[in-house]
């Protein structure tokens, strides 16, 4: 015959104790049943509902991808130029369409599960409300970041999205060849950026060269999904990835 311990005898009170708090709480619940009228629902058993379903939305890359044409087609005038953009309508057009848009499909994308296009718009939208901003503060001195940036403080922000757009076009590589070029174009509008911070006119025209390429892809792009999605069929194609078939012998 065991001596019972007093490790043993706490972690009897301790159970007892908490069954007494649950068969106390449940009597609680019942009592407070009693009260209610009969037509309600009871409060025991607890019982969890099923979460309705949110209904379907319309696809958002055609907002982003036009926000992304036309914003790029636009900042590459002044590049070509040979001038800075110092006009109020570029701002504008970052701002609502580079910017807000994008960011817009990004989060939408995200409500699909579409992690690509969402990491792609959400990327791009940023970026492009950034340079608004600093375009607003060169056109009002009083600011206390009114300067331009610095030119290697430029040249590693554009290496580092360069990188980034490479790994967004490698992901690409899975959906379709159409989004692969256009991002390829990216990697290159971006990658010319970073010599063009130090003044080299050369980068500047094939940043400029590689980013309206980069946005007439886009826009095919827009207008295959809405067209598609119109006329109920696929009149044009982004050439999708074939996907390899498994052997199954």
């Amino acid at each position: 015959m065991t001596t019972p311990t007093p490790e043993s005898n706490s972690s009897d009170l301790l159970t007892t104790s908490s069954s007494s708090i649950v068969k106390s709480q449940i009597a609680a619940l019942q009592a407070l049943q009693s009260l209610l009228p009969s037509d309600q629902a009871p409060l025991l058993p607890i019982t969890i509902e099923k979460a309705v379903p949110l209904p379907p939305i319309a696809n958002s890359a055609p907002l982003g991808l036009l926000g992304f044409a036309l914003v790029s087609i636009l900042a590459a005038v002044p590049k070509l130029e040979n001038r800075s953009p110092t006009d109020g309508l570029l701002f504008v057009v970052a701002l609502f369409l580079g910017g807000i848009a994008q960011v817009l499909a990004a989060v939408l994308q995200y409500y699909i599960n579409n992690l690509h296009g969402a990491t792609t718009f959400a990327l791009f939208g940023l970026h492009w409300s950034a340079q608004s901003i600093l375009l607003f503060a060169r056109d009002n001195n009083e600011l206390t970041f009114s300067k331009s940036p610095d030119s290697s403080e430029a040249a590693v922000y554009y290496a580092t999205i360069t990188t980034a757009t490479i790994m967004l076009w490698v992901a690409s590589f899975k959906k379709n060849r159409v989004l692969c070029s256009a991002l390829f174009f990216v990697i290159f509008a971006f990658g010319f950026d970073v010599p063009a911070a130090f003044g080299h006119r050369w980068a500047e025209v094939g940043s400029a060269i590689a980013a309206i390429a980069a946005s007439l892809i886009a826009l095919y792009m827009a207008f295959v999904d809405v067209v598609n999605e119109a006329w109920g069929t696929q009149l044009l194609s982004v050439f999708p990835v074939q996907q390899p078939q498994l052997d199954s012998k």
